[in-house]
């Protein structure tokens, strides 16, 4: 089931937040959850621009205690990979001449560490409804139910 999952979101990116939902689920019952993780990242790293896929990504792998980097500066930011000083340049602001203005535009001002960390291991559904496909939970549900019908066989 993960491989087919991980091969659906190769070929679709609309799928990225659904299938990043399904994969929460089926690592939550791996066993070594690190390995298969590392494997299922490497395997969509081949995806040019896939900064999209690697914030859904590291969704999964944050709250799983998985350590691993990403080259998205999104992902940086939530992983504190700038020394916590969120000091990460987004956007171009050198234009930008008020201070005032500067300091609001502060990276640290987008991370809501508070919600990162109750943040679960399996991403329910309601995360990924938001991107309004038709049936969303139905279609999780559905491939849940056959992945553990498979599982107790």
């Amino acid at each position: 089931m993960i491989g087919i999952s991980v091969d659906i979101a190769i070929l679709h990116p609309r799928t990225h937040p659904l299938i990043a939902g399904i994969l929460s689920v089926l690592l939550s019952h791996v066993d070594d959850v690190t390995e298969v993780f590392t494997k299922i990242k490497k395997r969509l790293d081949i995806l040019p621009n896939n900064g999209h896929l690697q914030i859904w990504l590291q969704r999964i792998s944050c709250p799983a205690m998985i350590e691993i980097s990403y080259s998205e500066a999104l992902c940086d930011l939530v992983g504190g990979e700038d020394g916590g000083n969120y000091g990460l340049n987004l956007w171009n602001s050198e234009w930008i001449k008020s201070d005032k203005l500067k300091t609001a535009l502060r990276t640290s001002k987008i991370i809501n560490k508070k919600a990162i960390s109750e943040m679960t291991p399996i991403i329910p559904s309601s995360e990924v409804d938001v991107f309004d496909y038709e049936d969303s939970t139905q279609f999780v549900e559905s491939l849940l139910a056959r992945f553990n019908k498979k599982k107790q066989s």
